[in-house]
């Protein structure tokens, strides 16, 4: 296997045996930013103590709540949505790099792990 793919395999991974993923919310929407395209990178997490990690290390974090999602409830509520153009995957605080999918490949992996139950 390709190291480069592990983090991928590893997300992907939680999300199938947990069943739900993990977003933050902020005042009235989910936690996104606005990425080179145009498009919004919306912040995903496979585990409740990544996200609660990423909330308490993040500086402005009075104003942000985590969100349990349902995976069945996820595809029609994020990947339908044509603004969002790609997936940061258990991001951090720490500066360290993140892996980012595009909602292509985010959508075929996120695929997988629904049709396998």
């Amino acid at each position: 296997m390709n190291i480069e793919f592990l983090p991928e395999k590893l997300f992907f991974k939680e999300v199938a045996e947990r069943r739900h993923l993990w977003l933050a919310r902020q005042d009235q929407g989910v936690l996104a930013f606005n990425n080179q395209d145009g498009g919004l990178s919306l912040l995903v997490w496979s585990d409740r103590k990544k996200i609660e990690a990423y909330l308490k290390s993040t500086k402005n974090n009075n104003n942000l709540q985590l969100i349990e999602f349902p995976i069945q409830n996820f595809e029609i509520s994020f990947l339908s949505k044509s603004e969002i153009t790609e997936f940061q995957l258990n991001p951090t605080s720490s500066g360290l790099g993140v892996l980012v999918l595009n909602k292509e490949e985010f959508k075929e992996n996120f695929e997988k792990i629904k049709s396998a139950t």
